[in-house]
C-alpha cells in the first residue's frame, strides 16, 4: 500500500470514531500546549533575567540614613512634615568612603526626580536662598512647588513657610513674598527663549557625574557634565536617548545641543544625548527614558538677583564595584568605614543584587511548579493516545487479520496504526502551539507587573522546538499499540468474532 492510502485509510478510521478521536485531539492539544508555552516562557524569562543582572545597578551599593523621625525645628522649614533624625548623608561622604573600601569603583548620589516645564514641582525639598542687592532672604524650604496654588512655594518672611511661635503656616503663599516675585519674573522672562517639549513633565535622577561612568553612559551627541563643568555651571541637563525622542519628536538630536529648556522653573542647557542604553531594562531604571541634572547647588540669576537651590541632605549614597562577584566585601568595608565615622546603626547598606536574587528564586519556583503541571498534561495525553490505539488493535483484530491474509505485512499494519497516531498528535500539535502564545501572554500578564512583563518576548524557534518534543513524546505513546497489532496472528484473527 502507497504512503497515499496509508494516511487516506487512518483518516477514514478516525472519522468513523469522530467523537473519541476530538477527546483525544483537545488532550494533545493541552498536553502539548501548556508545556511548550511554559518552557517558550521560561527560556524568555532566563534570557530577561541573565541580562538584568548585568545591569549596573545590580553592582551597586546602595547607603541609606536610618533613625527616629522628628519634626523639623530649624531655621529651614517645610511647615507640618516630618524629617528623619538621623546622619545626613551628602555627596560629600562619597569620596572619604571609596578611598577607604578598596573593592568600590564609583561613588555617586542619584536621587530620582520628576521635572515640570511649566512649575517648580521638582525642587520640592530643596533648600534655597534668595541674594538681593540689598541683603540676603532667610533661607526656605520648597513645599508645594506650584506657582500660584494652595499651599505653593514656601516664601521668606511672611511666605507658606514662616511660622510665628505657636502657629501655623499659610494656607496660600504671601502674594508679597519676594521669592515669588522674582521667580515669576524669571520664569515669564525666558517664555521665548526655551524649547517647548511634547511633554510637560518627565522623570529624571539628579546625579553626580560619577554615575555615568559607573553605568557605562555614552553620549550620541554633546557631552556629558563632568565636575569641572559644574565649578562654573550647574543648571546643565543630558537627555536619555528614547526620552529625547519622545520629547522632542520633530527636532534632529544633533541640534538640540546647546539648546535651553525650563525645567521646575528655570532654563537649562542641554549639552548631551545619550547613546541607547546597552542593558535589558524595565523604563523607570533605564536611562533610555529619562533626564539627568546635577545634584550640587544651583544658581539661577537675573540681572543682580540669585536664587541658590541646596539638593537635600538627605541623599542616599551609590557605589559600585566593577565585578558583581566584590559586592560582599566591598558592602563588608562601606559598613566598617560609616560605623567608623557615624556611629553604629546610622546607615543601611544594601547590595540590591541580593533582592533580585531573592526574586528570581521565587519565580523560578512557581515557573517549575507549572511546568511540572503541564508535563502532567503532556503524560495525560500521552496515556490518551495510548488507550485509543490499543482499543482500537483490539476492537479490529478480525480485520487485521484478513488485512494479513491477504498478505500485508507486519510492517504495513505497523504503519497503519502509527500513521492514525500521527495525525492525531499532529493535529494537537498544531492547535497547541496555536495556542501557547495565548498561554504565554497569560503567564506575562498575571506573573509579572507591567513594567518586567515588556520584556518577555516570545521566540517562535523555542516555541516550535518545544511543540515538536511534546508531539514526539505524545506519538512515542502510539508505538505500543502499533506494535501490539503487528503482531496479531491472521490464522486467529480470522476465527475471531
Amino acid at each position: 500500500m502507497v504512503p497515499r492510502d496509508v494516511v487516506a485509510t487512518s483518516w477514514r478510521y478516525i472519522t468513523t470514531r469522530l467523537t473519541e478521536s476530538v477527546l483525544v485531539v483537545a488532550a494533545a492539544t493541552i498536553g502539548i500546549g501548556i508545556p511548550a508555552a511554559v518552557v517558550t516562557f521560561i527560556g524568555a524569562y532566563g534570557t530577561v533575567s541573565a541580562s538584568e543582572l548585568q545591569h549596573p545597578r545590580f553592582r551597586e551599593i546602595v547607603v541609606a540614613p536610618k533613625g527616629a523621625t522628628r519634626l523639623v525645628e530649624t531655621a529651614v522649614l517645610r511647615v507640618g512634615t516630618t524629617d528623619e533624625a538621623g546622619v545626613g548623608l551628602t555627596a560629600a561622604d562619597v569620596s572619604p568612603a571609596v578611598r577607604e573600601a578598596p573593592d568600590i569603583e564609583y561613588g555617586y548620589t542619584a536621587s530620582r526626580t520628576s521635572f515640570s516645564t511649566s512649575s517648580f514641582a521638582g525642587a520640592r525639598g530643596a533648600s534655597a536662598r534668595m541674594i538681593f542687592p540689598g541683603g540676603e532672604v532667610p533661607p526656605f524650604v520648597f513645599d508645594n512647588a506650584d506657582r500660584g496654588q494652595g499651599g505653593g512655594i514656601a516664601g521668606g518672611p511672611g511666605g507658606a513657610s514662616e511660622r510665628a511661635p505657636g502657629g501655623t503656616a499659610a494656607d496660600a503663599p504671601d502674594p508679597d513674598s519676594p521669592f515669588l516675585a522674582i521667580a515669576a519674573e524669571m520664569f515669564d522672562a525666558t517664555a521665548d527663549d526655551v524649547l517647548e517639549p511634547a511633554a510637560e513633565s518627565f522623570a529624571g535622577f539628579r546625579i553626580t557625574p560619577s554615575y555615568f561612568d559607573a553605568w557605562g553612559l555614552r553620549t550620541a551627541y554633546g557631552s556629558l557634565f563632568g565636575d569641572l563643568d559644574l565649578e562654573t555651571e550647574t543648571h546643565l541637563v543630558v537627555f536619555g536617548d528614547r526620552a529625547t525622542r519622545t520629547l522632542f519628536p520633530n527636532d534632529d538630536p544633533a541640534d538640540l545641543i546647546g539648546k535651553k529648556i525650563r525645567m521646575n522653573g528655570f532654563a537649562h542647557t542641554i549639552v548631551g544625548i545619550l547613546e541607547p542604553f546597552a542593558y535589558v531594562s524595565e523604563p523607570q531604571n533605564n536611562p533610555d527614558y529619562l533626564v539627568f541634572v546635577p545634584d550640587v547647588p544651583q544658581v539661577f540669576s537675573f540681572g543682580d538677583r540669585r536664587i541658590v537651590l541646596n539638593p537635600s541632605s538627605r541623599s542616599n549614597l551609590h557605589f559600585a564595584v566593577a565585578d558583581s562577584q566584590r559586592l560582599e566585601p566591598a558592602s563588608r568595608q562601606l559598613v566598617s568605614y560609616f560605623t567608623r565615622v557615624y556611629g553604629p546603626e546610622t546607615v543601611t547598606v544594601t547590595a540590591r543584587i541580593d533582592a533580585a536574587r531573592e526574586r528570581y528564586s521565587n519565580d523560578t519556583r512557581l515557573l517549575l511548579v507549572i511546568l511540572a503541571l503541564g508535563i502532567g498534561g503532556l503524560f495525560i495525553a500521552g496515556i490518551n493516545i495510548f488507550n485509543l490505539m490499543l482499543s482500537r488493535a483490539i476492537k479490529r483484530t478480525r480485520s487485521v487479520g484478513m488485512y494479513r491474509a491477504i498478505g500485508a505485512t507486519k510492517n504495513a499494519v505497523f504503519a497503519q496504526f502509527l500513521t492514525e497516531a500521527g495525525i492525531l498528535t499532529a493535529i494537537g500539535a498544531v492547535l497547541g502551539a496555536a495556542t501557547a502564545p495565548v498561554l504565554f501572554g497569560f503567564l506575562t500578564d498575571n506573573l509579572f507587573d507591567g513594567s518586567r512583563a515588556d520584556l518577555l518576548v516570545l521566540n517562535p524557534v523555542v516555541l516550535a522546538g518545544s511543540a515538536l518534543a511534546c508531539a514526539a513524546i505524545i506519538l512515542v505513546a502510539g508505538v505500543v499499540p502499533a506494535y501490539q497489532a503487528a503482531r496479531i496472528d491472521p490464522a486467529t484473527a480470522v476465527r475471531t468474532e
